[in-house]
């Protein structure tokens, strides 16, 4: 059984100036899947605005997948439809996310919010003892140096 509420696939926020960030991010926080292709390059800042509010990337590229791969398992938390040699039939694209089951979508939801955690700077607002995007970069940089010795 796939997704319930149909209507959610009906909605579409674009946006060529950059502007307007709020109002797409309130869009993905009602969303189930959020689309992400490329653009002039492979990463987008929708990537992990989508992950910061549980929504599952659609990815178009797999070299999406590959972004910052010690902060997140892409290929655990996102979708892929790979349209980087020819481009593939979007009508397809939205019928297999349809058609996608409930306890996968459920799945890929956890697998993002999980993944979430990593991706973005805590601050003052987790608590104490969560690991945030900082803590991985400090751990990446400590065990290259613990090679350089």
């Amino acid at each position: 059984m796939g997704l319930q509420n149909k209507t959610q696939c009906t909605r579409m926020f674009q946006s060529l100036s950059g502007g307007h960030a709020r109002g797409a991010v309130e869009l993905y926080s009602t969303s189930h899947f959020c689309l992400q292709p490329p653009g002039d390059t492979i990463p987008r800042a929708g990537i992990v605005d989508a992950l910061s509010v549980g929504c599952i990337p659609v990815f178009f590229h797999p070299a999406q997948q590959q972004l910052w791969q010690r902060h997140w398992n892409a290929s655990q938390a996102s979708v892929l439809f790979d349209w980087s040699t020819a481009r593939g039939n979007a009508s397809e694209v939205m019928q297999t996310l349809l058609a996608m089951p409930h306890e996968r979508v459920e799945s890929l939801q956890r697998a993002a919010a999980e993944a979430a955690r990593s991706m973005y700077y805590r601050g003052d607002l987790g608590a104490p003892n969560e690991r945030d995007a900082v803590d991985v970069l400090v751990d990446v940089l400590v065990s290259r140096s613990s090679f350089a010795r």
